[in-house]
């Protein structure tokens, strides 16, 4: 992963609270937030691994 200076427009930060789809929707999240990040970066280390020649 690599990080780049910010560019004009980008998002400096978000907040997301699924209650609003929840009560509308009936819908939950299948994972946390944390599981999710967690799920993720294992995703890009396992994908580091493998030599894409």
């Amino acid at each position: 992963m690599r990080h780049a200076a910010r560019r004009p427009g980008d998002v400096v930060g978000a907040y997301v609270d699924p209650a609003k789809a929840e009560e509308l929707l009936g819908w939950k999240p299948e994972y946390s937030i944390e599981d999710a990040i967690r799920h993720s970066l294992e995703w890009a280390r396992r994908r580091d691994r493998i030599d894409v020649s």
